[in-house]
């Protein structure tokens, strides 16, 4: 009998850690990438701004030394994509989808 209690708790218990695992899944999106110049060089320090348009609450991140960048945990929704540093001409991408199958031309 102890046996048998021991094994049905066990199998409560693997059961629970797996349940947990599914209510920890997220719905929401990351948007990472690169910003280059026009030779294909990674441009470091980049000021990237994303604000959904519903809200108008502006996210900012810097681009590292290998000019990668991105923005974690985004909510679904349309975004607007500003990317500058001095020397450059300022980036301006509106109308940026804000979900998980979503990508952003050049």
């Amino acid at each position: 009998m102890t046996r048998r209690y021991l094994s049905g708790c066990l199998a409560g218990i693997v059961l629970l850690l797996l349940s947990l695992n599914v209510w920890a899944q997220s719905f929401n999106a990351t948007l990472t990438g690169s910003v280059t110049d026009p030779s294909g060089l990674p441009v470091p320090a980049v000021e990237l701004t994303l604000t959904p348009v519903g809200t108008g609450v502006p996210v900012r991140v810097t681009s590292g030394s290998d000019g990668l960048f991105s923005f974690p945990n985004l909510q679904s929704g349309e975004y607007e994509l500003r990317a500058s540093i001095t020397g450059f001409k300022e980036f301006f991408q509106p109308g940026c989808p804000g979900s998980s199958q979503a990508g952003i031309g050049r």
